[in-house]
């Protein structure tokens, strides 16, 4: 579930 102010970390920002 998609809260406010959460957002799923994509393949290349969860790297940094």
């Amino acid at each position: 579930p998609e809260r406010t102010g959460f957002r799923k970390p994509h393949r290349g920002e969860m790297k940094g």
